[in-house]
């Protein structure tokens, strides 16, 4: 899959409205290849594509995003389906490793609605039922970048968002506009936000977001990064 940062996009976007939660409308149907780094060495790849599709009348994302490790040693596929408009969840399949047969593969089928989300929780050893009810709304806690890219995002900015995560349950982004960057990519260089974001108040990771789309540029923190590439495997 080969990278794209969409130039004339990024030309011509004009600045969205404010607003205090996602709006969907500032993502940027295409793909994605980035490389994945541990202290500047490349470890894995990811690829993220986000098609607009529909669902039973209801404008949609279809976002995949797969993480892989050039060891072979870990594989995650996440694939959301979220409102067009709000970003809100309403189906998620995750897919942990790529062998059913190996201890660790685990495969998590949701599906949220107004009042709480649905699921199985299916291992090599056995499957369970998810049901969770939610007081009000909340967005994905596996959709990190995307939804971030989505906030209206400006100088000094600030947000808290709520999400619910299937294994820590609910939780908050937290979401700092600290200044502006410019950002090398396979298509040359990019303004962007610069951004402090994550669940804990206390690490939070930096994010570029290009300005006036919402494109994801990658992210650092902890002695990883994630940085735009050209060359991640075919999926």
């Amino acid at each position: 899959m080969t990278g794209v940062i969409w130039a004339a996009v990024l030309l011509a976007a004009g600045t969205a409205a404010p607003a205090a939660a996602p709006d969907g409308s500032r993502l940027v149907a295409g793909e994605q290849c980035f490389a994945i780094e541990r202290e500047g060495q490349r470890i894995g790849d990811t690829t993220q594509s986000v098609v607009a599709q529909e669902l039973d009348g209801q404008p949609v994302w279809r976002i995949v995003i797969h993480q892989t490790l050039r060891n072979g040693r870990f594989s995650l596929r996440d694939e959301f389906v979220v409102a067009r408009d709000s970003l809100r969840p309403l189906m998620l399949t995750s897919v942990r490793g790529s062998d059913r047969a190996s201890p660790g593969w685990q495969r998590i089928e949701l599906r949220y609605s107004p009042e709480g989300v649905t699921g199985t929780r299916t291992t090599a050893q056995s499957s369970t039922p998810i049901a969770v009810s939610h007081d009000g709304p909340v967005w994905d806690g596996n959709l990190w970048g995307l939804t971030f890219a989505a906030l209206p995002l400006a100088d000094g900015a600030q947000f808290s968002l709520p999400n619910w995560q299937y294994d820590k349950g609910p939780g908050t982004f937290t979401v700092r506009v600290v200044g502006e960057a410019i950002i090398e990519t396979p298509s040359g260089p990019v303004a962007a936000w610069a951004l402090d974001a994550g669940t804990d108040p206390a690490q939070l990771v930096r994010y570029h977001i290009a300005k006036g789309a919402g494109i994801e540029l990658g992210y650092a923190g902890d002695g990883m990064a994630q940085r735009l590439a050209t060359d991640c495997p075919a999926r």
